[in-house]
């Protein structure tokens, strides 16, 4: 029989079965749901805990730490109120002062890339360095800061009254009874507040490019930020400065003042500063073609762009000046090398006395052991035994020789046992050569204020000397060392002393070498004055004007009352009051010209002025001062 029903095993629902939210899965979902909240909100409101790390040189510039990247000498640090001594890639926090002691330097890399190089006997307190500002106080000496212009931070410098805020640049700042700032590359605000505490500003300047300022809280509102714009030979003047610009320049930075210059590249040694044993030191380098190279006041040949030299090292610290020049284009590079002498079984000294003898010195090693000393003597440059003439000394008391005619004798000595020299010394080398009678004869003139003078020299061929000086004095027989002085190349035989105030003057002329001046020209007198006689007084007057045009000036100028019959002199110098004959000139009989090759973005002061008959300057002109384009 067929049952006929509705109920469907499958579809059969359990009406008894507990809810879900009452089951034992939904309050363990719930702890665990509960205690994900409790972590969340304890991670947020805990601080993290300060670590101590390692900061390497890439992770230094996204932290608030500085590192001193260079030290040299005496650098101290101090923090916690102590001083300790500093070591290179020591790291450190806001807060913090640094020092140096004499012949000392320090260099500080900021986070944002930034730059301070310290000086010798400088004092910097760093009260603020981050990514967005950067604040030092200057506390005594000299820091160099090279700002990096992509940084967004604020670099500023203070000392007491006086806030300087970089605008991208390249500065020095130095203490020296006043703050004296150089800026090199870009601008520098300065500020002086009333207060120390940085309230109510009484100046306010911006320094550009170039230009030196001193600035003085104490003085004058008008005087206390007083600013001159110089010429880039001031620059390269300072080694200080020089150093730094080398710096920037190993990191292909901009030069800023310096970046016009001429080429000049030093190829050997690779450093600028290091030490050695080996008296010798060569250097060579590259530079325009054209330029002219000097080598610590040497003139060196310049092989068509290429230079070498062999330079002899003093024992000590060597400072070695080289310039390039052309025109009026310069560079200049420094080596520092300090030459140590190693100890020398016998070394030997010597100088020349009463023009015609030789003094030898000996310096003996520890514990040299010999019989005696033989002292060689040859005019060949490497003494032995068979060329030579030979001393024999039993002790290493200083030696006279006797008279020597002129020539170059080279000495060289051993220490001598068992029939042979078993140790030599080095080669000393020296040149006797007395000076014949020489004179000097001066002639003179006056002109209004100004004293005019040229010389002769009659001398032998062998005479020697580095320049002339040609002394001024109030007093009778002036003499050298003096206190005014002239000091012109060897090639020149004609000065000029211009704007001397009323009174008697004596003036002479002596050939100077060595730190001794001789012999002495004859002493002129001249008495400046209101009655003082003049031999030709200037008459009418010459009107000069000019254009500035691409590397190059163009001038005119009309004479009224004023028959030139020698023609003009168009004077040119870097300087405000261009005269002759301190500066460069050009003589035409026209009354226009145009002087070229230029260097553009240069000031030049131009002056004219009629030519007379002694070839002297009679009137001038105006002058004019024009920027090159």
């Amino acid at each position: 029989m067929q049952v006929y029903s509705s109920f469907n095993p499958q579809n059969h629902k359990n009406y008894y079965r507990k809810p879900f939210y009452k089951t034992k899965g939904f309050l363990v979902m719930s702890i665990i749901g509960l205690l994900l909240i409790i972590f969340i909100v304890w991670s947020i409101k805990t601080p993290v805990p300060n670590e101590t790390v390692d900061l390497t040189a890439d992770e230094v510039a996204t932290s608030s730490f500085a590192q001193l990247t260079e030290v040299k000498g005496e650098v101290q640090l101090k923090k916690d109120g102590e001083w300790t001594d500093a070591n290179r890639n020591d790291f450190f926090e806001p807060g913090v002062e640094v020092k140096t002691g004499a012949d000392s330097r320090a260099v500080l890399n900021f986070p944002d890339g930034s730059i301070v190089r310290l000086a010798e006997k400088t004092w910097l307190f760093f009260e603020q360095f981050n990514q967005s500002d950067i604040k030092i106080k200057l506390i005594e000496g000299r820091a160099f800061h090279r700002v990096n212009e992509a940084s967004p931070a604020i670099y500023q410098v203070y000392s007491k009254r006086v806030e300087l805020t970089a605008l991208g640049t390249a500065f020095d700042t130095q203490i020296d009874g006043t703050l004296k700032l150089a800026v090199t590359e870009g601008k520098v605000k300065a500020k002086i507040f009333e207060t120390e505490s940085q309230e109510n500003i009484v100046n306010m300047r911006t320094i550009d490019e170039g230009y030196v300022a001193n600035i003085d809280p104490d003085a004058e509102t008008d005087l206390s930020i007083d600013s001159t714009e110089k010429q880039v030979d001031y620059f390269w003047d300072d080694d200080w400065i020089v150093w730094n610009k080398e710096q920037d320049e190993k990191m292909n930075m901009y030069l800023g003042v310096f970046a016009a210059n001429i080429k000049l590249v030093i190829t050997s040694p690779e450093k600028t500063e290091f030490e050695t044993d080996e008296q010798e030191l060569i250097i060579s380098g590259k530079t325009d073609s054209e330029a002219e190279v000097f080598i610590d006041g040497t003139e060196v040949k310049n092989n068509d762009g290429s230079f070498e030299h062999k330079y002899v090292l003093q024992e000590g610290e060597n400072k070695i000046e080289i310039n390039v020049k052309k025109d009026k284009k310069i560079n200049k590079k420094l080596l520092t090398v300090k030459y140590t002498k190693a100890a020398d079984p016998i070394a030997i000294s010597a100088k020349i006395e009463d023009t015609n003898k030789v003094v030898v010195n000996f310096t003996l090693g520890e514990n040299s052991e010999y019989s005696t000393i033989k002292l060689l003597r040859s005019d060949d440059g490497d003494p032995n035994l068979n060329n030579s003439d030979v001393k024999t000394l039993d002790k290493d008391n200083p030696y006279t020789s006797s008279p020597l005619d002129d020539g170059v004798y080279y000495f060289k000595a051993c220490l001598f046992s068992d029939n042979q020299c078993q140790e030599w010394s080095n080669i000393e080398k020296v040149e006797i050569k007395k000076q014949s009678e020489s004179t000097i004869t001066l002639l003179g003139s006056t002109n209004n204020k100004n004293i005019t003078v040229n010389w002769t020299l009659a001398a032998s061929d062998n005479f020697e000397f580095d320049d002339y000086r040609i002394i001024l004095s109030e007093q009778a027989n002036p003499t050298w060392p003096a206190s005014r002085y002239h000091a012109v190349n060897k090639v020149v035989t004609t000065d000029e002393w211009p704007n001397l105030e009323a009174g008697i003057y004596y003036i002479r002329v002596c050939a100077y070498f060595n730190g001794d001046c001789k012999p002495y020209s004859n002493v002129l007198n001249y008495t400046i004055g209101s009655d003082d006689p003049v031999a030709e007084t200037p008459t009418g007057s010459i009107s000069l004007t000019g254009t500035a045009e691409t590397a190059r000036a163009r001038l005119s100028w009309s004479a009224a009352n004023l028959t030139a019959d020698n023609g003009y002199r168009i004077l040119m110098s870097f300087t405000p009051t261009p005269q002759y004959p301190q500066d460069l000139a050009f003589e035409t009989t026209d009354t226009s010209y145009t002087w070229s090759e230029l260097n553009t973005g240069d000031d030049y002061y131009f002056r004219i002025c009629a030519k007379k008959s002694d070839n002297t300057c009679g009137t001038y002109s105006n002058i004019i001062n024009l920027l090159i384009k």
